[in-house]
């Protein structure tokens, strides 16, 4: 038996142990709807709330069931920042276009967090913030410098930890300090999104899963989609499917990288063991290495670690992933060296060439795209602010807008270059030179 993974091992998310995916109620769409939306992750569902709201006729579908995809298979991190950096931004655009992309992310946060109480969605909403590690001087001063160019900016808390004050917050092999980030909060993912989902269908929208959209067909009217499951005549369209955005669009997929990303959940260890390792209880992401991983306790169980990253394009079965996690769990935890992997799972992210969310309207189809790895905030945010722009409301203005969509050198859909990308972040690595973007 492979020694990284358990007799009964799993490749669902530990998150379906509470919140699986469900079927939806209906096995085929109606043939009219005002608002169609594609996707029923975060995105979709929350453009498909706000329409609701507004008294349209909504109607949802996705591939899957809803939420089997990333909706249900990250992390659970709500965060406040985007993926670019935020020096490398003001670098790019000036302190004054780079404070307001950052503030769109600030708002990101702020409206997914209003809407989980809104609606009292019982996710295990969590404001404990993150601790991101650091591990020689050179990155210890990297973060440091871009935190204190951002607290000049936003409303971004916390601090720097040296070595000595690390061991209160992480007790990890190697590390020289951290960044303390104290002003955002986790989620049960899985939990969330069955919220939200429960908010739509409560306002009279229609969900189908298992539903393919295979053509879009413009007309002066609207719009006719054809899904493997009937015929749909719609006045409009909405596009929310991020990294598992496809043929059916051709044009949102060439300017997305659709980028895999795994996590997996530890066999039960000693919740004291955990609580000794972890004291400050805060989430780890570990974007000083350029080839990240991120760890947090489950909020549901005490006993298991979730432990999750990125591998490259050179692992591609379950045992192979769960074999190189279990060696980067070692690398920062020692103690845990061996622990073997109950639940080992992946999902798609979608990433821009420009770091960047992107949402507006292309050829009449309405689109919401880009979260870059921060899909449960922003996903939500942005699938909101393309409804209120297509409801003509007044408050639809985002940062983000009128941006350029760039294209990405993918070649239908691959992203053949990854390879090359993850052996110089694994060298970049091997230097110690800090990730930019965190």
């Amino acid at each position: 038996m492979n020694q990284a993974i358990t007799a009964d091992f799993k490749t669902d998310p530990w998150w379906w142990e509470a919140a699986p995916p469900s079927p939806s109620r209906l096995d085929s769409p109606p043939d009219k709807a005002d608002v169609l939306v594609v996707g029923a992750g975060y995105t979709g569902l929350s453009s498909a709330l706000t329409c609701a709201r507004a008294g349209r006729n909504v109607v949802v579908i996705d591939s899957l069931m809803p939420g089997e995809a990333a909706s249900s298979r990250n992390a659970g991190l709500v965060g406040r920042a985007l993926l670019g950096g935020f020096s490398t931004m003001v670098e790019k655009l000036g302190a004054e276009r780079a404070t307001e992309l950052a503030r769109g992310a600030e708002q990101a946060y702020e409206y997914t967090i209003g809407l989980m109480n809104e609606f009292s969605i019982d996710c295990h909403l969590t404001h404990r913030g993150r601790i991101i590690p650091t591990w020689n001087e050179v990155q210890y001063q990297e973060i440091e410098a871009d935190f204190n160019l951002q607290r000049q900016h936003l409303n971004l808390e916390g601090g720097m930890l040296n070595a000595d004050e690390l061991s209160q917050e992480l007790r990890v092999t190697g590390a020289n300090g951290a960044l303390v980030i104290s002003n955002t909060s986790m989620v049960h993912p899985a939990m969330y999104h069955r919220g939200l989902r429960q908010a739509v269908e409560a306002t009279g929208a229609t969900l189908v899963g298992n539903c393919r959209a295979q053509q879009l067909v413009k007309q002066s009217d609207g719009f006719v989609v054809h899904t493997d499951r009937g015929v749909i005549k719609t006045a409009e369209v909405v596009v929310a499917t991020n990294g598992y955005t496809g043929g059916l669009t051709p044009w949102f997929r060439q300017r997305l990288v659709m980028s895999t990303a795994f996590m997996a959940a530890c066999e039960p260890r000693d919740p004291e063991l955990l609580k000794a390792l972890i004291p400050g209880g805060r989430p780890c992401v570990d974007y000083s290495r350029n080839m990240f991983n991120y760890w947090r306790v489950a909020p549901d169980d005490p006993s298991r670690l979730l432990f999750g990253g990125q591998t490259g394009y050179l692992f591609k079965s379950a045992e192979q992933i769960a074999a190189k996690l279990q060696l980067d769990l070692a690398r920062v935890y020692p103690e845990l060296a061996g622990t073997r992997f109950s639940h080992l799972w992946k999902g798609r992210l979608g990433f821009t060439l420009d770091r960047l969310p992107h949402l507006g309207v292309r050829d009449g189809v309405h689109f919401a795209l880009g979260c870059n790895g921060a899909g449960l905030p922003m996903g939500t945010f942005i699938g909101h602010k393309v409804a209120c722009k297509l409801l003509g409301a007044e408050d639809a203005d985002t940062p983000f807008d009128e941006l350029r969509f760039p294209l990405t050198p993918v070649v239908l859909g691959f992203p053949w270059f990854m390879p090359a990308l993850t052996a110089w972040a694994r060298w970049q690595d091997w230097r110690g030179i800090a990730s930019r973007g965190h």
